[in-house]
């Protein structure tokens, strides 16, 4: 049965991405970033300990979701302590987004070709990989973000009822309901992630002015969105209000908090908007952890891939799907634009673009195919081949020569490293 309803070539993607984001995971970086340390202490932390949705470092250091923490606490136990086992989790994240990202392109295009060009093409992708096989959120929050935006596509498309033994309930109420679930689940990973609440204030009035749905309607809508994202967010409001603090850790890296003068402002969010949008191309976040200094974000054969891609975007999505390519796109680059300007473009705050980025790149990668007819595999083949032999030797050789930059902490010094973490009074689990 399940066979049987599989679509095969999500495997190739899959193999793929098994390959990109597993070998090497340990040992490649054979040392820890400083987010990786400290992840490992939380982890070494919450052991036995009842599920707390948030952490407060020591000192107020700063704040984080727990969901990653008791994941890779599960690692741990499982594997062993190693950089592999505080790894696999985001790896695992990384692999699962690429399967979600297959059905998400499929759904906005009807298209199983762009689907796997667009899979194949992530599970190479040079700054995926880069946040993936790291233990950082990043690659948690991708996910989720994905499995939000697959289940808002399916309500965007859905039609009829749903059938559940005797009971019917309409397809469009379960896929809201869920879909304000997954939004609820992707504000417990990662503090950037918080912003995209703007996409969903902005969709759903468009959607619901464009379609001329009725109060009753739109209503019903409205309430299943919100009980669902109301379900998952429960613990974290529960938290905001008896630790208001614990939600603004990082409100002093913003451009608001600055001090800045009217002027010294717009060109401050001038610079960083300038310096953001340069990223795919000219010069990308320059962290030695997550990318080469100096270096863009995107190949340049995914780079030309992408302005194709917007450019025949216009014709390749429905109104309602513009609407998701293009307010994602906007909402997910708004971390990086409101960081003040010396820490943009910020790769990882901005890293929720990767998905409308790829999605553009497969349009264009589609188009190519295409126009070369009956040779399309081959075409396919050889720009993919250029794709994988550039990023695969950004993060493989490129960024892992300049790793002593960044990789500098040893899991096999943990005790010593708990020992001072928990002397500066330890790490808070808000009940």
């Amino acid at each position: 049965m399940f066979l049987r309803g599989l679509n095969w070539s999500v495997l190739v993607p899959i193999i793929i991405g098994s390959g990109t984001l597993f070998y090497g995971l340990g040992t490649t970086y054979q040392k820890l970033i400083s987010d990786e340390d400290t992840f490992l202490l939380l982890a070494e932390f919450v052991k036995g300990l009842p599920y707390y949705p948030y952490v407060i470092f020591p000192n107020n250091l700063g704040t984080t979701h727990s969901l990653l923490v008791y994941l890779i606490r599960l690692s741990l136990d499982v594997f062993g302590y190693s950089n592999f086992a505080l790894r696999f989790v985001p790896a695992v994240y990384g692999l699962l987004g690429i399967v979600v990202f297959f059905y998400f392109l499929k759904n906005v295009f009807n298209s199983q070709r762009i689907a796997f060009l667009g899979a194949c093409l992530l599970s190479v992708t040079h700054w995926y990989l880069a946040i993936s096989r790291v233990a950082i959120e990043i690659s948690e929050v991708l996910f989720f973000s994905l499995l939000n935006l697959l289940l808002l596509v399916l309500f965007i498309r859905s039609k009829g009822n749903l059938k559940i033994g005797k009971f019917e309930i309409s397809k469009s109420a379960v896929y809201i309901f869920l879909t304000g679930l997954s939004f609820g689940l992707v504000q417990h990973t990662y503090q950037s992630a918080r912003i995209y609440v703007l996409f969903y204030v902005f969709f759903f009035p468009l959607y619901w002015l464009t379609n001329r749905l009725e109060i009753r309607k739109l209503v019903i809508q409205a309430s299943f969105f919100t009980l669902g994202l109301v379900l998952a967010v429960a613990p974290l409001v529960y938290v905001y209000f008896d630790h208001p603090e614990s939600f603004d850790s990082r409100r002093s890296e913003l451009v608001f908090y600055q001090n800045l003068s009217p002027s010294e402002l717009i060109w401050s969010l001038k610079e960083s908007t300038l310096r953001t949008l340069g990223m795919f191309h000219l010069r990308g976040y320059d962290v030695s952890c997550y990318n080469v200094p100096g270096k863009p974000m995107l190949d340049w054969v995914t780079g030309v891939l992408f302005v194709i891609g917007i450019f025949l975007s216009f014709r390749y999505l429905d109104r309602h799907m513009k609407l998701v390519f293009y307010l994602f796109f906007v909402v997910a680059l708004v971390p990086s634009i409101i960081s003040y300007w010396p820490a943009s473009p910020h790769g990882l705050r901005a890293a929720g673009v990767i998905i409308p980025t790829i999605g553009f790149s497969a349009i264009a990668l589609d188009k190519v195919t295409r126009l070369s007819g009956r040779y399309w595999v081959l075409m396919a083949a050889l720009l993919f081949g250029l794709i994988g032999f550039f990023n695969l030797k950004a993060y493989f050789v490129d960024q892992a020569a300049l790793q002593t930059d960044c990789f500098r902490k040893d899991i096999n010094n943990i005790a010593e490293v708990k020992r001072k973490f928990l002397e500066e009074n330890g790490v808070g689990l808000i009940r």
